[in-house]
């Protein structure tokens, strides 16, 4: 009887030393990954605005076929320093300020970067490739104000949603309530398929307003 008892124990404690073991593993699984992607690089050059000479952004250029109705600048705000603004005056067309990054086929990104405005809508999209190569994700940023679904009817988060739907373009598009003249977090995550080279692109889309963009980055999701 006290051969069995100690069996048993010996079980149990063998059993909690495997749990412990897998546990440890797991936790230290979860940490180098986190790890990873901490230390992933910044794809984007001068995310955040800060390399200005002569009224450019380095590493930004710009895009729209109508220029002249987009007033462009990179001012000093607190708490964010330099960042990227757009005065638009007409709804005839949209504008964005745009840079190439290269990357790796077949691997998932994040993009991540912070969006203001006053009125209108944002368009944020990352795109490349044609046909069967074409990537298209896109981050669309609204304000709450005059929003015929919030608060009544839909909360912000579940218009937001937490990834994304598929765009039949290629790629994902995600949605984002932003109250006026505050700064919105926006994310979306991308595989870059077949290309080794994308545009990021921020900007107005077909509205009249005022539009800020700050730290912008794209980094490589770990496997």
């Amino acid at each position: 009887m006290v051969t069995i008892a100690y069996k048993v124990i010996l079980m149990r404690k063998s059993t909690f030393i495997t749990a412990a073991a897998i546990l440890v593993a797991f936790g230290l699984c979860c940490f180098h990954n986190q790890a990873a992607n901490a230390d992933a690089p910044n794809l984007i050059g001068n995310g955040t605005f800060d390399q200005v000479k002569n009224g450019e952004a380095a590493n930004w250029g710009f895009s729209s076929a109508n220029p002249e109705i987009f007033a462009l600048s990179f001012p000093s705000e607190k708490d964010q320093g330099n960042v990227a603004r757009m005065d638009v005056s007409s709804a005839v067309m949209s504008g964005y300020f745009n840079q190439n990054i290269t990357l790796k086929p077949h691997t998932n990104y994040r993009f991540s970067g912070l969006a203001k405005l006053n009125k209108g809508k944002i368009l944020i999209y990352i795109h490349g490739g044609a046909d069967k190569t074409k990537v298209d994700t896109r981050i669309y940023v609204q304000t709450l104000q005059g929003n015929p679904l919030v608060p009544w009817f839909w909360e912000k988060k579940w218009i937001e949603g937490s990834s994304g739907y598929p765009n039949p373009n290629g790629g994902l598009v995600r949605t984002f309530l932003a109250d006026p003249g505050v700064w919105q977090p926006v994310s979306i995550d991308f595989n870059s398929g077949e290309l080794t080279q994308i545009t990021v692109s921020l900007g107005a889309y077909f509205e009249v307003g005022q539009y800020e963009f700050d730290d912008v980055s794209v980094t490589e999701i770990p496997k």
